[in-house]
């Protein structure tokens, strides 16, 4: 399963389970930045639909909150 959430202006996406290496490659072929404070990859909120694309193969978890939170900021 895949966490996004969004915080201080940028999706953090943090990987785990059963297919991990997987989630990492998608991670770094979509030029995501690692931050090693939260524990997950960062990326901007406008490839939002592009992250949920890549990663819905693995499940994605995005709490209602954070999908507001997005869409008020791509507005």
């Amino acid at each position: 399963m895949v966490k996004v959430e969004f915080e201080d202006g940028l999706l953090y996406v943090t990987c785990g389970g059963a297919r991990f290496s997987e989630q990492l490659e998608t991670c770094r072929d979509m030029k995501m930045i690692y931050s090693p404070s939260k524990k997950a990859w960062t990326i901007s909120p406008g490839k939002y639909e592009e992250v949920l694309a890549e990663f819905h193969q693995f499940g994605v978890q995005l709490s209602e909150y954070d999908k507001l939170q997005i869409n008020q900021y791509i507005d």
